[in-house]
């Protein structure tokens, strides 16, 4: 799958310049806001001057009366995009950020700030009015919990939860707009995995994570990879467990899935997970690289693993 180039050169350019529909033309300039308190922000915003931030303060100097409206400082990951009446999915933007590509707001206590979108990091400035990158200030829209830019019909939502933890409490939203070619779209699976073992093996650390050892077979007519094409994710006690590491040495076969499988080829894999012995029962499901085929679901009690495989190792 392949992000749209168009797509993702309209909404950059709708973030920093808003002139992908008619906007600006500044390419520097910081993204815009939510829009469902915006009119008494602007009215507060008129009877105060901007304040800026002093480092080492405790207390950021916001007047009284615009406090409710300004966001704390921390971390703001984007869990929302609309354009053109159109909206991408929550599920588009968790997938991407398992690719490694975070798209965050950064707002520091002393009014400087950093947004990155795609990989491309940019430093900003921001008060209670907006959001100031180069001569340009894009106002926001604070509603306690998300931080939201707009400019015409591009809006970017930004909260302290990540994409991936609204779908998980049930808060994300369909789309109508992919990030992702539907001609070029992982509609079916490529791989047959079976599952050969589970065990608790001791990391460089010392501490028990659980690795699961599986067999993946290419069925497709082209290359494939474990870590793509069968893209593992393990969940125990409502949480998604973490990626664990462990010495090749120990386990060779955690290597194996960053390898290429040929066509009819099978590979044996392994993958480690920071799991809790004294948990509950473990989720373990194997997907297409999005989420959008499954390819195998089991249930493992941590109490009862069936143990590595005769071949393992």
């Amino acid at each position: 799958m392949k992000i749209k180039t168009v797509l993702t050169v309209c909404i950059l350019i709708a973030v920093f310049a808003f002139s992908a529909c008619g906007g600006s033309p500044e390419a520097d300039s910081a993204p815009a806001s939510d829009s469902r308190k915006a009119e008494p922000q602007a009215q507060t915003a008129e009877k105060t001057e901007t304040v800026s931030v002093r480092s080492g303060e405790e207390k950021p100097p916001w007047p009284e009366e615009v406090a409710s409206l300004r966001p704390v400082p921390g971390k703001y990951n984007l869990v929302g995009m609309t354009q053109k009446g159109e909206t991408v999915a929550t599920q588009d933007l968790a997938a991407i950020g398992k690719l490694g590509m975070e798209m965050y707001l950064m707002l520091n206590e002393d009014g400087t700030g950093e947004i990155s979108l795609y990989g491309e990091s940019n430093e900003m400035t921001w008060d209670e009015k907006g959001i100031t990158a180069g001569e340009e200030t894009v106002p926001y829209e604070w509603d306690g919990k998300n931080l939201t830019l707009a400019d015409g019909d591009t809006s970017l939502t930004f909260s302290t939860r990540t994409a991936q933890e609204l779908i998980d409490a049930g808060e994300g939203v369909e789309g109508t707009m992919s990030f992702f070619d539907e001609e070029e779209g992982s509609a079916g699976a490529k791989a047959a995995v079976t599952i050969t073992g589970a065990d608790w093996v001791r990391d460089h650390e010392d501490r028990e994570v659980l690795v699961v050892w599986f067999n993946v077979t290419n069925i497709s007519d082209e290359d494939i990879y474990a870590s793509k094409d069968a893209y593992t994710v393990a969940v125990q006690d409502g949480m998604e467990l973490e990626y664990g590491y462990i010495d090749e040495e120990d386990v060779p076969e955690t290597a194996n899935v960053y390898n290429r499988i040929r066509p009819g080829e099978t590979l044996h894999c392994a993958n480690v997970f920071k799991a809790e012995k004294e948990g509950g029962p473990i989720e373990y499901r194997i997907t297409t690289a999005y989420g959008d085929t499954e390819i195998l679901k089991i249930e493992l009690d941590p109490a009862n693993l069936q143990g590595a495989p005769e071949d393992a190792g």
